[in-house]
């Protein structure tokens, strides 16, 4: 009976006023499709009538479902990331589903909290979740997709239209750094979800939620109630505030009214006095704290089992026939695994440890098989292993999934990891052409797939005969970031610090949102401070877009760019600049004549090179540190790999002003390649010579 009064009276749904904390957004994103979408608005009224008299049928005993056999409903997680932060892992999706599916059959471990005026009341929903172990095509998959897009920043429907699954036989979950439903909300918006409706599509149904709410593992520090709440919304569940003291209500005897949402966990408070029980607070149609939710009650299960019983509205996912082409009525499914991996540190110094995240879809008894040319170790078994990588170079990687002793399926990345030496490479000014058959080490290029990077080109030049280039006309990756670096540069004794360059970009079209974002790093890359982000319509260098692939084929096609720097200058810590060249549907992106222009104090920087030197260089480990000091001062030479590792060091004390050597025989066999030679001097500071070893 209160099913129907809900219907009636559903024109009250947008009174509530509970904008000010904004947990669920379901509320404000109901009223906009109410107000704005006809075809919503008459397939919501038209669900409500349908759910409304098999809910009936319910109550009166003519419709009797078994309740020892679960409800099964196929689900997928959309996990929409930035960065790979928001990038969650397999393991905390299905904590998330895991602790979904203990709310729902009343498994909670916190089930017995529930006060014992409510106990009688408190119900198993008798409905289970479970990740489609087949997605629309047939194909295996393990229930969740992946898609890198900078929509994830401030989710919203527009994510949908990136990726959704048939709605009829998925229950459709996207995961966003944040949400922002530009509905008039405050607050911070945990997640929102569709009700049922005939009208719903893919990409207009089903649950937005933050990654920090999905499950209690990873990112997320919650109990995980926010996607249990956000489920009930789906199955027709009203927040158990729903109309205040004296509207219509959530539909629900069982439900107490309550005048508003509860926050924290007000046990003691009941808000109506038309009420003789307190507001329930531990009901997951509440606000109440997670800690605080326990029950959903046996009115809220009628009402969920009405829409799973007819098939305009939930009753599709959960058929026979539907269970069996999602693939989750099977304990397994045998498909070919798939070999998947992710990391984040992918520009490092040399010597730094990385540790590689396996995303590989696999069976049990499936094994791994990774290959890390030029790290320790170069191979490993485990499932997430950690690489220590310590010569400077580019490296790929390599995972291989096998079955029953056979490589299946192998994912490759060719230039996965930049690695750098760990000290400065360049003194202050400088200045790039790429002019070279390749992009010159130092210097790095990389991005997040390990192709796709910065080259060479001899087709177009703002200067000389070459430029770098990014192919990204080709990349067609909405979100792909590749980035080209700079090798360390030592800012001490400079000021006045300024990088200039020249860049060519034409658009495809006007809606084109590709970035150029420059960004400096103080620790040799594991943290960036963004000092500029270039639009797609300032990056561009041609006042029309071209839609077919495009070189610049003289100088006005190219523009001149520059950022300031000087907060930089005069740093103790030596600097990398990045050019970070988000992929936003554009054209090609090209890039020449680089230039850092900085005061050097020529005293400080002459006498530097004056006051020392290294010779023979190269040697073959034995060399001599010469030194023409115009004072006395206490020396310390420290000989270092490119790790940064102490090999041997030389303590003479205070050396006299004028000339004077120390010398250096290694009692260690030195393998080929660079070293460096650290001078400390007391009166002059710290000096860095490199020395190759044949």
């Amino acid at each position: 009976m209160g099913f129907v009064t809900l219907v009636l009276s559903f024109s009250s749904f947008g009174q509530l006023q509970h904008h000010h904390h904004g947990s669920c957004a379901t509320d404000e994103m109901h009223n906009l499709y109410m107000q704005n979408d006809r075809n919503y608005r008459d397939g919501f009224d038209q669900g409500q009538q349908l759910a409304a008299q098999i809910f009936d049928q319910l109550e009166s005993g003519e419709l009797n479902v078994p309740e020892n056999t679960p409800y099964i409903i196929p689900v997928v997680v959309h996990v929409m990331y930035h960065a790979e932060v928001d990038n969650i892992s397999d393991a905390q999706i299905q904590n998330a589903i895991d602790l979904l599916n203990a709310d729902f059959r009343r498994m909670n471990a916190d089930a017995s909290n529930t006060r014992s005026i409510f106990q009688g009341v408190a119900a198993d929903m008798n409905i289970e979740f479970r990740l489609a172990k087949l997605d629309p095509d047939g194909n295996c998959t393990n229930g969740i997709t992946r898609t890198k897009t900078p929509l994830a920043l401030a989710g919203n429907n527009a994510v949908k239209q990136l990726i959704a699954w048939d709605n009829r036989k998925y229950l459709n979950i996207w995961t966003v750094r944040t949400i922002s439903i530009g509905a008039g909300i405050q607050g911070t918006v945990l997640g929102y979800a569709t009700f049922p409706n005939p009208n719903n599509t893919p990409t207009s149904d089903g649950i937005v939620i933050r990654h920090d709410r999905m499950g209690s593992i990873g990112t997320s520090n919650t109990g995980g109630r926010t996607l249990t709440h956000e489920v009930g919304h789906c199955l027709n569940l009203f927040h158990t505030f729903q109309g205040g003291c004296f509207g219509a209500g959530d539909g629900c005897a069982d439900t107490p009214p309550a005048a508003e949402a509860n926050f924290g966990c007000a046990t003691g408070i009941n808000s109506c006095s038309n009420s003789s029980l307190p507001d329930q607070v531990e009901n997951y149609m509440d606000y109440s704290n997670d800690n605080c939710m326990n029950m959903f009650t046996i009115c809220q299960r009628q009402r969920a089992t009405a829409v799973l019983n007819n098939n305009a509205l939930r009753g599709s996912l959960v058929t026979p026939q539907n269970l069996a082409a999602t693939g989750v009525e099977q304990t397994t499914v045998t498909c070919p695994p798939t070999a998947d991996f992710t990391f984040r540190e992918k520009s490092v110094c040399a010597g730094t440890a990385i540790t590689f995240t396996n995303r590989s879809a696999i069976q049990d008894g499936d094994t791994y098989w990774w290959i890390f040319p030029g790290g320790t170790p170069s191979s490993s078994t485990d499932t997430n292993p950690t690489v220590t990588y310590d010569t400077p170079g580019h490296y790929p990687v390599y995972l291989d999934v096998n079955r029953n002793n056979q490589r299946m399926d192998r994912k490759g990345m060719e230039k996965a990891i930049a690695v750098r030496v760990n000290y400065p490479e360049i003194t202050g000014i400088f200045s790039e052409g790429f002019e070279t058959t390749e992009i010159p080490f130092p210097w790095h290029t990389i991005n997040e797939q390990g192709h796709w990077a910065f080259e060479v080109t001899t087709q177009a030049a703002y200067s000389g005969s070459r430029s770098a280039t990014l192919n990204n006309f080709d990349i067609r990756t909405n979100g792909l970031s590749t980035s080209l670096i700079t090798p360390q540069i030592d800012m001490r004794w400079t000021s006045n610090l300024v990088i200039r360059w020249k860049h060519a970009f034409a658009r495809t079209n006007n809606a084109n949102s590709d970035q150029l974002r420059i960004a400096v790093s103080t620790d040799c890359g594991a943290t960036w401070q963004i000092r500029a982000v270039k639009s797609s319509f300032i990056l561009a260098s041609m006042p029309t877009p071209i839609s077919a692939s495009w070189f610049p084929s003289q100088q006005s096609h190219w523009k001149e760019d520059f950022i300031d720097l000087s907060s930089f200058a005069n740093s103790e810590d030596p600097i990398l600049v990045r050019f970070e060249f988000v992929n936003g549907g554009g054209n090609n992106f090209f890039i020449d004549d680089i230039q850092l222009d900085a005061t050097v104090s020529a005293e400080t920087f002459a006498r530097d090179e004056r006051f020392v030197s290294v010779f023979p260089n190269p040697n073959n480990g034995a060399f001599q540190i010469a030194f023409d000091l115009p004072e006395a001062t206490a020396v310390t030479a420290i000989l270092m790999d490119v790790t940064g590792r102490q090999i041997a060091i030389q303590d003479p004390g205070v050396l006299p002003a004028g000339k004077s050597a120390i010398r250096f025989d290694s009692a260690q066999q030195l393998s080929s390649g660079m070293y460096i030679v650290k001078i400390q001097t007391a009166v002059f500071g710290e000096i860095i010579r490199k020395i190759t070893v044949e």
